[in-house]
């Protein structure tokens, strides 16, 4: 029992082999970094304005103003009428936008790609050629000697 599973172990060690790894080239990553300079628009938050009124009425019942303070600031326009006891208060503001500068950073980056490089690492010489054509060669012999030895021992001739 012993001799059959080494001879079975010794049998498949002769015919099995190792297989090599592919050698996979490295590529370096590329990273390029461009700047790019814009101009950012920015508005201006709206302006305001500020009324103060003092109306009196006369004997006859007829409102007349008396008094008014505005404050304002340098951007707002306004228009005040008063006219038969109507009071008219109009403010425009015209908008205005500023432009910043600013910068993006855009980075652009190189992905690399394993790409796997057939590289023949145990390419024979003719004298190992030769030598295994002679190693299969002889192994084919043990085989029909073996073959040989179990047919007489089994039939007994």
């Amino acid at each position: 029992m012993k001799t059959k599973l080494l001879a079975l172990l010794v049998f498949g060690l002769v015919f099995a082999g190792c297989r090599t790894m592919k050698p996979v080239s490295e590529v370096p990553i590329k990273t390029e970094t461009k700047v790019i300079e814009r101009l950012v628009p920015i508005q201006i938050p709206p302006d305001s304005a500020y009324l103060f009124a003092l109306f009196e009425c006369d004997s006859n019942y007829n409102v007349l103003l008396k008094a008014f303070t505005e404050s304002k600031t340098k951007r707002m326009e306004t228009n005040l009428t008063f006219d038969n006891g109507k009071l008219g208060y109009r403010a425009n503001t015209n908008m205005d936008t500023v432009y910043i500068k600013g910068k993006d950073s855009i980075i652009y980056r190189e992905v690399p790609i394993n790409i796997p490089v057939p590289v023949e690492v145990f390419k024979l010489t003719r004298w190992e050629m030769i030598i295994q054509f002679f190693g299969y060669v002889f192994m084919i012999c043990l085989a029909i000697i073996g073959i040989i030895a179990l047919l007489k021992w089994k039939f007994g001739r």
